[in-house]
């Protein structure tokens, strides 16, 4: 899922292709859980998310988690917990 949201992001054909093989090999070991659907959210939370690779880290992080979320406009994951739950 973290492929889908960096190719999102980079929109570097090597992520695509990580994304794309990770989903179907999680899917085959996560039998009956949504990873399609959470790759797909990667996916879309990471072109909607701001574009994490000028962060300054070390000063983000004062902030603190909900703060950052929301200046960076990282949602939540709903489907990453479920895909992975009991690993």
């Amino acid at each position: 899922m973290r492929a889908g949201f960096r190719y999102a992001q980079t929109r570097h054909p090597g992520r695509g292709f990580l994304a794309f093989t990770w989903m179907f090999k999680l899917a085959r070991q996560f039998p009956g859980r949504p990873v399609r659907a959470a790759v797909i959210e990667a996916y879309r939370r990471g072109r909607h998310a701001a574009w994490l690779e000028d962060v300054f880290w070390e000063r983000s992080l004062e902030h603190g988690l909900d703060g950052l979320r929301e200046t960076l406009r990282l949602a939540p994951p709903r489907l990453y917990h479920r895909v992975m739950a009991d690993r």
